[in-house]
């Protein structure tokens, strides 16, 4: 029987993300920085992936934590997606027995962020 660990966001996890997203190599879009930094306060959250789109539009893939998975799925998600053209649970292989578990928004406009905290606050 072949078995795949999903995993979901740790404290580990979430300090390797902050520790690449803090160091010169990474620009983020000015409009969003702000918002990215709010988002990766909160405990049960991490930012992975974003970009605010050119001249819209844009793309945003965060981690949650086990423990707010259905949570999330069942409303945030629901609620958000009226700002977005669609959500995508991604499942990303990093070895060959473990997979990331990831969340993308390919938002419509900056409205998104705004709505997207005032949620998960």
């Amino acid at each position: 029987m072949f078995y795949i660990q999903l995993l979901y966001l740790n404290e580990d996890i979430k300090n390797n993300y902050l520790k690449d997203i803090n160091s010169n190599e990474v620009q983020i879009d000015k409009d969003i920085k702000n918002y990215i930094n709010i988002i990766n306060s909160l405990p049960y959250i991490c930012t992975t992936q974003c970009c605010q789109g050119h001249p819209d539009n844009g793309y945003l893939s965060v981690m949650i934590t086990e423990d707010k998975i259905n949570w999330f799925e069942s409303i945030i998600i629901k609620e958000i997606f009226i700002y977005c053209k669609d959500v995508i649970k991604r499942f990303e292989e990093i070895k060959k027995d473990q997979i990331y578990v990831r969340y993308t928004f390919w938002f419509k406009n900056l409205e998104f962020f705004n709505a997207f905290i005032n949620l998960l606050k």
